[in-house]
């Protein structure tokens, strides 16, 4: 791996996503106002760039000047990469839902169309459309001067904010599994600019600090008073957006602090294959373990389930990743 800081933003991130759905089975079944629900709601705020950051270490990877490919060579080697775990793992958690949800088939045909098989399977979707649009992103794109594709990340974030928010307050229209990525471009983008510009070398990590620390109590200010005046946790949801001021920066907050980091260990190096493993199963794990949640404060459930879970997770995507016949799969 060129650059080592991605081999341990790659664990860390794949951990803090296992944490962020603990914390939404604790805000979810919990009573509101209650310390479980304020304990998984100030964690779930502060792991709220994991997703979004994985995706602008992709853009850094594949936006690169220095890689160049034809156009059937990058195509086979993501669609290797990202199609058999998309179809195999759809189909598997498909399976899972309609034996505990007793789904139809329209359902699964909806949930298929709307890039939803499971709660996390988007991610996926969002990968495959990214990869689509990768050739002439590059093209069109990566060229073009510093400033300009700085100004350009700077519309993409705005415009994927608004239709957000608007469509949050009035539209209530679902993604489809090919337009799932469309927003998702300005994180990728953004990776890219933010790496070439080497801007981690000249801004603080104290700065970093104060502006993540911000945008989590925005977060956590707004899901409390969106659930309060709606009446419903569902609703709080919205100050969670990705798209939303405060998701955006504190997601390129953490992308930065990672980029800043000098010294990785080998544990990290050797190991952060397995964080798409770790991002595929850890539902499955998870599942065993919610009947439990609420048993015990979340104060000391959460921290203890998120690392059971994540590494149980561990294990299975290492296993699968050295066994011959399922190391596609993850």
């Amino acid at each position: 791996m060129q650059f080592k800081w991605i081999c341990l933003f790659r664990i860390v991130g794949a951990f803090c996503i296992v944490v962020l759905h603990v914390s939404d089975d604790i805000m979810r079944k919990g009573v509101w106002h209650s310390l479980d629900s304020w304990t998984g709601l100030v964690v779930r705020a502060s792991v709220q760039w994991a997703a979004p950051a994985f995706i602008m270490v992709s853009g850094v990877l594949l936006l690169a000047p220095s890689k160049r490919y034809s156009l059937r060579t990058f195509y086979g080697r993501r669609a290797q990469r990202i199609l058999l775990p998309l179809l195999f793992w759809s189909a598997f958690y498909l399976l899972l839902n309609c034996h505990q949800q007793d789904l139809g088939f329209s359902q699964v045909l909806a949930r298929l169309f709307h890039a939803w098989p499971h709660y996390h399977l988007w991610f996926l979707f969002v990968l495959a459309g990214l990869y689509l649009l990768t050739p002439p992103t590059r093209r069109l794109f990566v060229p073009l001067p510093p400033s300009q594709k700085a100004w350009l990340v700077v519309v993409f974030f705005a415009a994927s904010a608004l239709y957000t928010a608007i469509n949050h307050a009035w539209l209530h229209w679902k993604y489809n599994a090919l337009t799932y990525c469309i927003p998702y471009l300005s994180y990728y983008c953004a990776g890219h600019v933010l790496h070439e510009s080497r801007l981690y070398k000249r801004i603080s990590s104290t700065w970093l600090f104060i502006v993540s620390v911000l945008c989590i109590a925005v977060m956590v200010v707004g899901f409390y008073g969106l659930v309060e005046s709606a009446g419903d946790i569902r609703r709080g949801y919205c100050a969670f957006s990705y798209f939303s001021p405060w998701g955006i920066l504190l997601t390129l907050a953490a992308f930065l602090w990672f980029q800043k980091t000098e010294t990785v260990g080998q544990f990290f190096v050797q190991n952060h294959r397995t964080s798409f493993g770790v991002y595929l199963v850890h539902p499955l794990v998870l599942s065993f373990f919610v009947p439990y949640l609420h048993s015990v404060p979340a104060p000391i459930s959460l921290p203890i389930l998120a690392i059971v879970t994540f590494g149980l997770s561990f294990v299975l995507s290492r296993t699968m990743l050295g066994t011959l016949g399922l190391r596609r799969f993850v």
